[in-house]
């Protein structure tokens, strides 16, 4: 199944170290048990150690450009590798959709407390 990429928010980021945090991302959707499939609520660890820093030195206002585009504006990964940006890596920790066997309900999923990292 695809992941939706439509509506999505970082609603909560919790740093584990210095390069690693756990990232929840989602949309605005209510669940029900026919739109579970559909509704996103994610929860990610990221790994910023291997990225390209791609901070603005000139801090101005539309932060770097590659050739006149931003960033975000990058969508794939072979425009990525032409600038020579490595990502951050990215991998699922949780689906609040179908890793918990009750219906998450709620629209908007906030908060990651980290204990013990």
């Amino acid at each position: 199944m695809m992941e939706r990429t439509d509506l999505q928010a970082v609603s909560g980021i919790a740093a584990v170290s210095n390069s690693t945090f756990i990232v929840l991302e989602r949309d605005g959707e209510y669940a029900t048990e026919a739109s579970r499939s559909t509704v996103f609520k994610k929860i990610y660890k990221i790994d910023l150690s291997g990225a390209t820093d791609i901070s603005d030195t000139d801090n101005t206002a539309t932060g770097k450009l590659f050739d006149g585009k931003t960033v975000e504006e990058l969508k794939d990964a072979a425009t990525l590798a032409k600038y020579t940006i490595k990502p951050v890596q990215k991998a699922m920790v949780a689906d609040l959709m179908t890793d918990i066997q009750e219906l998450y309900l709620h629209d908007k999923a906030a908060g990651l407390p980290v204990i013990n990292p």
